[in-house]
C-alpha cells in the first residue's frame, strides 16, 4: 500500500503544471469566455489584430498554427503578469466553441523551461498545449480533449 501511494506521489509530481503566466492567461480568458471583461480589439481577421497587439508594443505571434489561420477571430486582450504585457487572441472554431492563443515574452514567463516539443496540461475543462517560438512563448487553450486541441497543431 505505501509503495502504491508513492508511485501516484511520484506521478503527481512529475506531470506538467501551470505556470503562474498560464494561470493568470486561463483567468483572462475564463473572463472574456463569461463576459466578464470585454476584448481590447475586435476583428475577424487575425492578422489584423496581431498588428493591433505590435502597434500597442504586446507581444504578437511569429506565425499562427496553420489550422488558426483558417478560422475567424474574435478579438484580442492583453493583460499585465509581473509587470510584463501577455497578449490573448480568442478564434471561433467550425464546431461553435472557442479556441485561444496567448503570447507571452520567453523572458517574463519564469524560470520554467519550454523546450521544443509542445507541452499539454489538463487543468479541469481546460486543454492548453505550450511551447517556445523564437523570443516568444505560445499557448492554445480550448475546453475540451486534448486529442481536440492537438488537432490544431498539425
Amino acid at each position: 500500500m505505501t509503495a502504491i501511494f508513492g508511485a501516484l506521489v511520484a506521478r503527481e509530481k512529475t506531470k506538467p503544471r501551470l505556470a503562474e503566466w498560464q494561470t493568470a492567461a486561463l483567468s483572462t480568458i475564463s473572463s472574456l469566455v463569461d463576459g466578464r471583461t470585454k476584448f481590447d480589439a475586435q476583428s475577424p481577421r487575425a492578422a489584423e489584430l496581431g498588428a493591433w497587439l505590435q502597434a500597442n508594443r504586446a507581444p504578437a505571434a511569429n506565425h499562427l498554427p496553420p489550422r488558426l489561420e483558417t478560422l475567424p477571430s474574435l478579438g484580442c486582450k492583453t493583460f499585465s503578469w509581473n509587470g510584463n504585457l501577455v497578449s490573448v487572441i480568442c478564434f471561433q472554431r467550425a464546431d461553435g466553441g472557442l479556441i485561444h492563443l496567448v503570447i507571452a515574452n520567453a523572458s517574463a514567463t519564469s524560470n520554467r523551461a519550454i523546450n521544443g516539443e509542445p507541452e499539454f496540461v489538463q487543468r479541469g475543462d481546460w486543454v492548453m498545449v505550450t511551447w517556445r517560438e523564437g523570443d516568444k512563448v505560445c499557448m492554445l487553450a480550448l475546453e475540451g480533449s486534448r486529442d481536440q486541441l492537438r488537432s490544431y497543431l498539425l
